[in-house]
This record gives C-alpha cells, structure tokens and sequence, in this order.
C-alpha cells in the first residue's frame, strides 16, 4: 500500500486495509490511532502481567515514519474525542478535573510519569517517556488541546518536546 509516510505494507493487505477503513469510517491515520491505542491497553495489561513485549520498539519504529501534520491533526482529534467522552462522564469538566483525569490516566494506568507544577497562575505539565520525538508531540499536542477545548489558555509558545519529554503551560482562568 503507497502513501506519503513511506511505511511498506504488503500489496495483499490493501484490500483488506481498505475493507477495514470503510467499514470504521476511519481515514488511514484515525486507523491507525485506533491502533496504537489497542496497543497501549494490551501492552499495559502484559506489563502488569509481567509479561515481556517488544510492541514499544516497534510502535516507536513505526511512529517516526508519520509526518508531523499528520501527527498534529490525529492529536487534536483525539483530544476532541477525549474531551467528549469526559463530558459525558463527569458533572463538571473544568481545570481541576481535566487535571485530575490527565494525572490519574498516566501515572496510575499507564505508568508514565507524569508531573504537574504550579506558579504564579501557571500550571506546567511535564511528562517522561521512551517513545521518542512523535510520541511527544503528539501526547504534547493532545493534552494541549484538551485544555484549549474547555476554555482554557494554553501559551503557544510553552508546547515542547524533544523526544524523551514534552511539556506545556497553561495559564489558570479562575
């Protein structure tokens, strides 16, 4: 199958790939965010199985060949359907409670350390991985743009990540 990313796979799977895609109503990058979320939830459950998986190098390997807008635009996708999702669950979806669920998510389900700090209004959020430079920007961009979707300020110019962390600063609307 061609496309723009220069990820190989074989001519057989096309149609099946296709079959896939129409039936879900997905393009190809929202497919393979399903995909990479299927992956994360199986690699928590053999990690605190005990279990040994190699899926991590692999879904680096494979994420670095994803273009950077493609990246951008699958994040805040995600973060809209995140967001959503939250709405329906929680009474109210403020600062307070998008943090909260942030924090929990990563520290507690994913295992990934995750810190929130506090300044003079500000709130800096800061997360360590080993996913590499794509995985950054898109966990950057995503949490980012939840914020922005509840009506808060993020500053543009606080969004970093470079490959083993990211972090962004948002500016608290009390």
């Amino acid at each position: 199958m061609g496309n723009s990313r220069g990820v190989r796979l074989p001519d057989s799977n096309d149609k099946k790939i296709d079959e896939i895609k129409d039936q879900m109503g997905l393009s190809f990058s929202a497919l393979i965010s399903h995909i990479t979320d299927d992956w994360l939830h199986s690699r928590r459950s053999k990690q605190q199985r005990g279990d040994i998986t190699f899926a991590a190098e692999i879904i680096k390997n494979f994420l670095k060949h994803i273009s950077e807008a493609d990246i951008r635009k699958n994040a805040r996708a995600n973060a809209k359907y995140i967001v959503d999702e939250m709405r329906f669950q929680a009474n109210t979806l403020d600062y307070e409670e998008m943090s909260r669920r942030i924090m929990e998510w990563n520290n507690k389900e994913n295992g990934i350390e995750m810190v929130r700090k506090s300044r003079k209004g500000l709130s800096v959020f800061m997360q360590k991985h080993h996913m590499g430079q794509n995985w950054s920007m898109h966990q950057c961009v995503m949490y980012a743009r939840m914020f922005e979707i509840i009506g808060e300020t993020v500053i543009p110019d606080s969004i970093k990540y470079d490959g083993s962390r990211f972090s962004f600063e948002v500016i608290r609307n009390d």
